[in-house]
């Protein structure tokens, strides 16, 4: 039996989805593989996890947590159902909105950007999201593990450039203690880049995850969860240019 009908299987199983229709392969990164979903005139995605890049036993519960926490917000997915282990797939499933798109370009969309993150930041805090006392620190933490994950790239200069910047990054946060302390807490996203937004003509949605396209959704502007979900201050979320030097 292959992938699509399995799952179409479990849709109707389950109950979340009395009627699906064609189902195809969307997306898969290295946590997640994605599948698009089909049922009279809507469209879904169904997300199966392979992964954490938290740790956690549960990701695909707390995406879902965090979605339901950020669905008022109008710039996120919603979530429509979550199993956290999936018995048929072995693996925590989730079924969720999906709209078409193309990833952003900074000429253009910088100001849907910054209403997106605005509309993120004004949602109340939830109970069960992981805070980081020291997100700079945590962050630059996790990149430096990613890069020691390659021990053997022949891309030797490149690295040594990263190393470079990891311990500037480090010096920042020792010489600059304290300085967002007094900012209020909020509900952000640690992973932005240029290559995580998903916009349209009429829709601006922005996916949070490694550099892929996991079309997702909303009406008006859109952030898609792919990645840590924490409560922090909102300077957390930056937008980091893309480079074609490393």
């Amino acid at each position: 039996m292959n992938q699509s009908e399995k799952i179409r299987i479990y849709l109707k199983q389950s109950g979340w989805l009395d009627h699906p229709g064609q189902i195809s392969f969307l997306a898969s990164g290295e946590y997640n593989e994605n599948y698009l979903v089909a049922a009279g005139a809507q469209r879904f995605v169904f997300r199966i996890n392979h992964g954490s890049q938290l740790g956690l036993e549960d990701q695909m519960g707390y995406e879902f947590n965090v979605l339901k926490a950020l669905e008022n917000s109008g710039v996120t997915p919603r979530p429509f159902a979550c199993d956290p282990m999936s018995e048929a797939f072995g693996a925590g499933v989730l079924l969720m909105e999906y709209v078409p798109g193309v990833p952003l370009k900074y000429e253009t969309d910088m100001a849907t950007a910054a209403e997106i993150f605005a509309r993120i930041h004004t949602q109340p805090l939830q109970s069960g999201l992981i805070r980081q006392a020291d997100p700079i620190t945590a962050i630059a933490q996790e990149s430096l593990g990613l890069v020691h994950r390659y021990a053997d790239h022949p891309k030797k200069r490149e690295k040594a450039r990263l190393l470079q910047y990891h311990g500037q990054i480090l010096d920042l946060v020792n010489s600059h203690a304290g300085i967002f302390d007094n900012e209020p807490l909020c509900i952000v996203n640690t992973e932005v880049n240029s290559g995580n937004f998903c916009i349209n003509a009429t829709v601006r949605i922005l996916w949070i995850g490694k550099r892929r396209l996991f079309p997702a959704v909303i009406r008006i502007l859109g952030i898609f969860w792919s990645r840590p979900r924490r409560y922090g201050k909102p300077t957390m979320c930056v937008l980091w240019p893309s480079s074609g030097n490393f």
